[in-house]
């Protein structure tokens, strides 16, 4: 039986994995890295990159706000591109 704090966990890396499924569908390359500031603050930084020269960078204070950011700015841009 797992915990309330692993179920929660285990649904944030469930998001992330489709996240970057599904970036992966549309073209993408994409990674994550984390790094800690001189404050001690935990920056989480993610991005995702296509061939044709596309390249969308996202900093975040958690691993699955930054995909969730990541997938938004992906997102606006391809439906941008559709209507334009």
């Amino acid at each position: 039986m797992w915990s309330t704090k692993q179920a929660k966990t285990a649904d944030r890396k469930f998001y992330r994995e489709i996240i970057a499924e599904n970036l992966s569908k549309a073209g993408f390359s994409w990674g994550c890295s984390s790094q800690i500031d001189s404050t001690g603050r935990v920056i989480v930084t993610a991005d995702a990159y296509a061939r044709d020269g596309r390249r969308f960078t996202v900093l975040a204070d958690e691993r699955l706000t930054a995909f969730l950011e990541l997938q938004a700015a992906v997102h606006r841009q391809l439906n941008r591109v559709k209507i334009g």
